[in-house]
């Protein structure tokens, strides 16, 4: 799990950097499978909880958390 969440943390460390790019331009972040949940769980920790100060994220479940 350890490699999970170094990966989940980079993604939203490089989301982190385009909005500090380009910040008035608008983003749209497709992902699926949790990737963008706002909530960690025991063992993982999503990119959504590492961005969630930032843009609300679009995932691709039809179930919105």
């Amino acid at each position: 799990m350890e490699f999970t969440n170094w990966r989940e943390r980079e993604q939203a460390a490089n989301l982190c950097q385009l909005t500090a790019a380009a910040p008035a331009e608008p983003l749209l972040v497709w992902c699926g499978n949790g990737h963008a949940s706002k909530i960690k769980t025991d063992d993982w920790i999503p990119m959504g909880w590492h961005f969630r100060a930032n843009p609300v994220l679009t995932h691709s479940s039809s179930t919105r958390r």
